[in-house]
């Protein structure tokens, strides 16, 4: 019995340690820069920038070291699905360099997806669908190579659909209710 106790002890012991060295890391610069921006531009008013934007509901971080060997969290993952959000995703997004999931579906998001979405290499999830996007998807989006589902449906896009040539991991793809042009490229189907 007494084992059970000192082992539940070092247990809570060690959760609370790690759950005080996670609360001490501070936001890396750029991303508290591009959060603001995103806020600003989307209208995001519950997103706390000032405080720990990592704690805000949708913002979700991961630990990463730095090039100076200290560690940081970075955003990993932004889901803000059916929120009512209006205006344009920012070219900020760009700088959201470890992101790997955006979910922005069932918004009144308008205008272009902006091209520096491609400088978010590690996106695995981007999931656009259901807003008011118009114009051409960017050029570059398949140099996402790690994009597994991709769900731009629902919006004003236009254009042909030669973005599609080359998702190596992708699994999911909708692009329906959109104003294409063209097939869906052979090495997608």
């Amino acid at each position: 019995m007494a084992k059970n106790n000192n082992l539940s002890f070092f247990f809570l012991s060690f959760l609370s340690l790690l759950f005080s060295i996670h609360a001490k890391l501070q936001l890396h610069p750029s991303d508290t820069k591009a959060l603001t921006t995103l806020q600003n531009n989307l209208g995001l008013i519950n997103l706390n920038t000032t405080n720990h934007p990592c704690n805000a509901e949708g913002v979700f971080c991961e630990r990463r070291l730095n090039n100076n060997e200290s560690y940081s969290l970075r955003v990993s993952k932004l889901v803000f699905n059916s929120k009512q959000l209006r205006g344009t995703l920012s070219s900020a997004i760009g700088k959201l360099t470890e992101l790997k999931e955006l979910s922005l579906s069932h918004n009144k998001l308008v205008d272009r997806i902006p091209p520096s979405i491609v400088d978010c290499r590690k996106l695995e999830i981007l999931n656009l669908a259901n807003n008011l996007f118009s114009g051409e998807v960017p050029s570059e989006l398949p140099s996402l190579i790690r994009l597994r589902l991709l769900d731009i449906s629902g919006n004003k896009l236009s254009g042909n659909l030669n973005f599609l040539r080359y998702f190596p991991n992708l699994e999911t793809l909708s692009v329906a209710d959109n104003h294409f042009t063209g097939r869906v490229p052979a090495s997608v189907r």
